[in-house]
Protein backbone atom coordinates (compact mmCIF):
# COMPACT_ATOMS: atom_id res chain seq x y z
CA UNK A 1 0.00 0.00 0.00
CA UNK A 2 2.76 2.18 0.66
CA UNK A 3 4.62 1.63 -2.66
CA UNK A 4 0.62 2.66 -4.53
CA UNK A 5 0.74 5.50 -2.32
CA UNK A 6 4.48 6.79 -3.03
CA UNK A 7 3.93 5.86 -7.07
CA UNK A 8 0.63 8.16 -6.81
CA UNK A 9 1.84 11.43 -5.06
CA UNK A 10 5.05 10.97 -7.60
CA UNK A 11 2.39 10.70 -10.92
CA UNK A 12 0.69 13.74 -8.37
CA UNK A 13 3.78 15.95 -8.88
CA UNK A 14 5.09 14.98 -12.05
CA UNK A 15 2.12 15.37 -14.01
CA UNK A 16 2.19 19.35 -12.34
CA UNK A 17 5.60 19.70 -13.89
CA UNK A 18 4.11 21.20 -17.58
CA UNK A 19 2.40 23.89 -15.32
CA UNK A 20 6.07 25.04 -14.07
CA UNK A 21 6.76 26.83 -17.48
CA UNK A 22 8.70 29.72 -16.20
CA UNK A 23 8.38 33.48 -16.66
CA UNK A 24 6.80 33.33 -20.53
CA UNK A 25 3.37 32.24 -18.51
CA UNK A 26 3.14 35.85 -16.92
CA UNK A 27 1.38 38.41 -18.28
CA UNK A 28 3.17 41.41 -19.56
CA UNK A 29 -0.02 43.75 -18.79
CA UNK A 30 -1.17 42.74 -15.18
CA UNK A 31 2.46 41.03 -14.25
CA UNK A 32 0.28 37.96 -13.09
CA UNK A 33 1.00 34.18 -13.85
CA UNK A 34 -1.11 32.09 -16.02
CA UNK A 35 -2.41 28.82 -14.90
CA UNK A 36 -0.69 27.13 -11.27
CA UNK A 37 1.78 29.55 -9.37
CA UNK A 38 4.76 27.92 -8.16
CA UNK A 39 5.01 30.45 -5.53
CA UNK A 40 1.52 29.44 -3.90
CA UNK A 41 3.22 25.79 -2.98
CA UNK A 42 4.32 25.28 0.60
CA UNK A 43 7.28 22.98 -0.17
CA UNK A 44 7.80 22.14 3.12
CA UNK A 45 4.43 20.33 3.38
CA UNK A 46 4.32 16.72 2.83
CA UNK A 47 2.11 16.61 -1.14
CA UNK A 48 1.30 12.37 0.21
CA UNK A 49 0.08 13.55 3.61
CA UNK A 50 -1.55 16.79 2.87
CA UNK A 51 -1.54 18.08 -1.01
CA UNK A 52 -4.12 20.67 -0.63
CA UNK A 53 -1.54 22.33 1.91
CA UNK A 54 1.36 21.37 -0.68
CA UNK A 55 -0.17 22.71 -3.85
CA UNK A 56 -1.88 26.47 -1.69
CA UNK A 57 -0.50 26.50 1.70
CA UNK A 58 1.28 29.26 0.98
CA UNK A 59 -0.68 31.25 -1.19
CA UNK A 60 -3.34 30.68 1.85
CA UNK A 61 -0.93 31.83 4.52
CA UNK A 62 -0.54 35.43 2.47
CA UNK A 63 -3.89 35.71 1.49
CA UNK A 64 -6.21 34.58 4.70
CA UNK A 65 -9.89 34.49 4.49
CA UNK A 66 -11.43 37.67 5.61
CA UNK A 67 -13.46 37.32 9.01
CA UNK A 68 -16.82 38.50 7.36
CA UNK A 69 -16.56 35.87 4.94
CA UNK A 70 -16.48 31.71 5.35
CA UNK A 71 -14.91 31.30 1.63
CA UNK A 72 -12.19 33.61 -0.21
CA UNK A 73 -10.60 33.33 -3.89
CA UNK A 74 -10.11 35.51 -6.69
CA UNK A 75 -13.48 35.81 -7.77
CA UNK A 76 -14.74 36.60 -4.23
CA UNK A 77 -12.01 39.42 -4.37
CA UNK A 78 -13.63 40.34 -7.91
CA UNK A 79 -17.08 40.46 -6.79
CA UNK A 80 -16.37 42.82 -3.90
CA UNK A 81 -13.83 45.58 -6.47
CA UNK A 82 -17.05 45.46 -8.36
CA UNK A 83 -19.34 46.45 -5.57
CA UNK A 84 -17.25 49.06 -4.22
CA UNK A 85 -17.20 50.34 -7.83
CA UNK A 86 -21.14 49.63 -8.32
CA UNK A 87 -21.94 51.75 -4.84
CA UNK A 88 -18.96 54.28 -4.64
CA UNK A 89 -18.92 55.53 -8.40
CA UNK A 90 -21.85 54.20 -10.67
CA UNK A 91 -24.55 54.09 -8.40
CA UNK A 92 -23.59 58.13 -8.28
CA UNK A 93 -24.05 58.87 -11.99
CA UNK A 94 -27.26 59.89 -12.91
CA UNK A 95 -29.10 58.14 -15.31
CA UNK A 96 -31.39 59.43 -18.30
CA UNK A 97 -35.07 59.63 -17.39
CA UNK A 98 -36.34 57.09 -19.63
CA UNK A 99 -33.35 54.42 -18.39
CA UNK A 100 -35.29 51.71 -16.62
CA UNK A 101 -33.21 48.64 -16.75
CA UNK A 102 -30.77 48.06 -13.84
CA UNK A 103 -31.98 51.23 -12.59
CA UNK A 104 -33.19 51.52 -8.89
CA UNK A 105 -36.59 52.12 -8.13
CA UNK A 106 -37.48 51.14 -11.49
CA UNK A 107 -38.38 47.88 -13.39
CA UNK A 108 -40.12 46.43 -16.39
CA UNK A 109 -43.47 47.85 -15.48
CA UNK A 110 -41.96 51.47 -15.41
CA UNK A 111 -41.01 50.80 -18.60
CA UNK A 112 -44.00 49.77 -19.48
CA UNK A 113 -46.26 51.98 -18.39
CA UNK A 114 -45.72 55.07 -20.78
CA UNK A 115 -46.78 52.85 -23.46
CA UNK A 116 -49.91 51.30 -22.16
CA UNK A 117 -53.67 51.90 -24.27
CA UNK A 118 -50.71 53.83 -27.21
CA UNK A 119 -52.41 53.02 -30.43
CA UNK A 120 -48.72 52.27 -31.77
CA UNK A 121 -45.78 51.41 -29.88
CA UNK A 122 -41.99 50.86 -31.77
CA UNK A 123 -39.74 48.29 -30.35
CA UNK A 124 -35.86 48.72 -31.58
CA UNK A 125 -33.26 46.23 -30.89
CA UNK A 126 -29.76 47.46 -31.03
CA UNK A 127 -27.89 44.21 -32.78
CA UNK A 128 -24.83 43.67 -31.71
CA UNK A 129 -24.43 46.79 -29.03
CA UNK A 130 -22.78 45.17 -26.13
CA UNK A 131 -19.16 44.63 -28.16
CA UNK A 132 -19.45 48.38 -29.44
CA UNK A 133 -18.22 48.97 -25.16
CA UNK A 134 -14.63 49.00 -26.13
CA UNK A 135 -12.18 49.06 -22.78
CA UNK A 136 -10.98 53.05 -24.49
CA UNK A 137 -14.60 53.91 -24.04
CA UNK A 138 -14.96 52.66 -20.26
CA UNK A 139 -11.71 54.29 -19.45
CA UNK A 140 -12.75 57.63 -20.99
CA UNK A 141 -16.24 57.53 -18.90
CA UNK A 142 -13.93 56.73 -15.58
CA UNK A 143 -11.85 59.73 -16.42
CA UNK A 144 -14.88 62.03 -17.41
CA UNK A 145 -15.72 60.98 -14.11
CA UNK A 146 -12.06 61.94 -12.23
CA UNK A 147 -10.51 58.63 -12.11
Amino acid sequence: MRVVRMLLCVFLVGSALPLFSGDKDIDPKTGLRHGFDPAAMDKTADPCNDFFQYACGTCLAKNPVPAEYSDWDRFSELYEVNLTILHNILEKISTHRCANGFVAGKSTVTNASPHVQRDIVLNCDLVDFFPTISFPRVAGIFRQLGY
